[in-house]
């Protein structure tokens, strides 16, 4: 029955094919290579991939200046160019491809419809990516949809460079809506990012004012995250920083940043995500490192008394960790392990509660979290997005997507833009092979593996005071360097906070656009009344910036240096609960 609702839609597939994929001598067009769409999350709509490529590429050419080009690339030569789209390595991709632009996508089946997410890479350098989103709620608009977006795409006749130059605002440090920046509302609506709704900066959403950033002196390490919490019960929120073995405690005081206390690893570990929280509810907030040394998880646990120095509770933990608040469990600590197969990227699959067994933190595996397929410790977030009692799940995928699933994981929505972009990756950098070290992977292992990647922090809190908790997210800007073939390369990123608005998700405000590369960030979860104003509240955004530098500059000793800006802002708090 499903192969005769969609035969109209082949026979419509078959018409569109039948216009030839080449150019008019006499005109000069656009080359393009459309590679296989990625189905991201399988459904009902999976088998359609191949067909919705077709179809796309067929309009293109029908519609426009565009004559596509098929380089006969393997399954294996493709997924070596994906990899070279992630670390921004174009001359590669460029040699590669032989075409003026390169369009990359992924096909996801939504849980009422389908949506494909397009990126249009320039081979020219000096072009950044621009994303399309083509989205059809049930079999009948698919091909409405490729016509009206291909349309789009040709109407710009591949001038898509001022498409892709977003409203930016100046990156200064001084107060007002100058610290903050507003995509193009209207292009990014047509997009499917935004639900038409004004945004900060922009004559945006009234209830928040920027007051401006504060930034710290050169902090001597490379940030790998960053965590804010009140570790000695003190009232006073410790901003705690770490690089790959050392963290750092600071008291941000008088719109300065104070060095409190400091704590050096062994230089064989290597941290990628810290978090404070009181999971088992000891009345004590803890510190947890999520490390590796070489190929094992060597996690640990530490807490702080105020001195100059931090207290090791709990080390080479054999869990990846992660503090969670999990339905109906509240907070939990929760774990993944390694594994020794390839095909695994010697990650195990699964994300399991950890049971705390004693004072001494001894832990042993408890259930597995029910999550979506090919979703890895740090990808997550829960919360109930629009106040109806049940829980969404908030995802960032292996493309940099936002996904938004409902209690019973139906992906609800996917975002045009891409967020939570990193560095940061499990295990050890796939340079260092040996065939000795008992923590190392063998040359023929790290020839095969593929590096995960852990994705930018990703938040929820109420913010605005509605009852509701908006999402608060970092992303980078891919890179373009011929010298990162091996390491993703970004250009500059920001902080986003995020809010549903009945289908999707609706940016509140945006950070201005961040020089370099931001690590990680730390919202301040309590703010503070302002004087003389009971409904309004001053709230800390610290952002963990790593500034730009060039190649050579990174192999000088002791380059290494970040810097933390202490966003401010004030929010009007609504009085009245959503959930009332």
């Amino acid at each position: 029955m499903r192969y005769l609702t969609f035969l109209p839609l082949f026979l419509l597939l078959l018409l569109s094919t039948m216009f030839p994929f080449y150019a008019d001598a006499q005109e000069e067009k656009a080359t393009i290579v459309v590679l296989p769409f990625e189905v991201s999350r399988t459904g009902q709509y999976a088998y359609l991939n191949s067909a919705i490529r077709q179809m796309l590429m067929a309009r293109l050419v029908k519609q426009g200046a565009a004559k596509i080009v098929d380089p006969q690339l393997s399954a294996k030569e493709v997924k070596t160019i994906r990899g070279f789209l992630k670390t921004g390595a174009i001359d590669q991709v460029a040699a590669r491809v032989k075409a003026d632009w390169l369009v990359d996508g992924s096909m996801y089946s939504l849980k009422e419809g389908l949506q494909v997410n397009l990126t249009f890479y320039s081979t020219a350098a000096d072009i950044k990516p621009i994303p399309y989103t083509l989205k059809a709620d049930k079999p009948d608009d698919i091909l409405p949809a490729i016509t009206a977006l291909s349309a789009e795409i040709n109407s710009d006749t591949f001038g898509l460079e001022d498409k892709n130059k977003a409203t930016v605002g100046p990156t200064g440090v001084g107060g007002g809506l100058a610290s903050f920046q507003t995509p193009h509302p209207e292009r990014d609506y047509k997009k499917g990012l935004y639900s038409g709704a004004t945004l900060f900066g922009g004559g945006g959403d009234e209830r928040f004012e920027s007051k401006g950033i504060r930034k710290s002196s050169n902090i001597p390490l490379a940030v790998e995250s960053v965590a804010l919490g009140d570790l000695n019960n003190d009232g006073v929120q410790e901003l705690v920083v770490a690089s790959r073995t050392k963290i750092r405690l600071f008291h941000f005081d008088e719109r300065r940043f104070d060095l409190v206390a400091q704590y050096d690893l062994n230089p064989n570990l290597k941290i990628h995500v810290i978090n404070i929280a009181d999971p088992g509810v000891t009345g004590t907030m803890k510190l947890f490192v999520s490390a590796n040394n070489g190929k094992f998880p060597a996690s640990a646990i530490f807490t702080w008394d105020g001195s100059n120095t931090l207290t090791l509770v709990r080390e080479n933990i054999r869990w990846y960790i992660r503090p969670v608040w999990w339905p109906k469990k509240e907070m939990i600590l929760a774990g993944q392990k390694d594994s020794p197969n390839i095909s695994d990227n010697f990650l195990a699959p699964g994300v399991f509660q950890l049971n705390i067994l004693d004072d001494s933190w001894n832990l042993k595996r408890g259930e597995k979290l029910q999550l979506p397929e090919k979703t890895d410790l740090f990808d997550f977030v829960v919360a109930d997005l629009n106040g109806d009692g049940s829980n969404e799940m908030m995802v960032i995928d292996k493309v940099e997507k936002l996904l938004v699933y409902d209690d019973a994981l139906n992906l609800l929505w996917v975002s045009s833009a891409n967020y939570g972009g990193s560095k940061t990756f499990f295990g050890p950098p796939k340079s260092q092979g040996d065939q000795i070290a008992y923590n190392a992977y063998n040359e023929s292992e790290n020839a095969l593996r593929t590096v995960v990647f852990i994705p930018g922090r990703l938040d929820t809190r109420d913010i605005t005071g509605d009852g509701l908790p908006e999402v608060v997210v970092s992303s980078n800007e891919v890179g373009y360097s011929k010298y990162a073939e091996n390491i993703r390369s970004y250009d500059g990123g920001s902080v986003a906070c995020l809010s549903w608005r009945g289908a999707g998700l609706m940016e509140l405000w945006r950070t201005n656009r961040i020089e370099g590369y931001v690590a990680d960030y730390a919202f301040d979860r309590d703010g503070e009344v302002v004087e003389g104003k009971e409904d309004t509240f001053l709230n800390r955004l610290y952002v963990a910036q790593i500034p730009d530098i060039s190649y050579w500059e990174m192999l000088i000793p002791g380059s290494k240096k970040s810097k933390m800006l202490a966003y401010e802002m004030t929010v009007r708090r609504d009085q009245i609960s959503a959930k009332q």
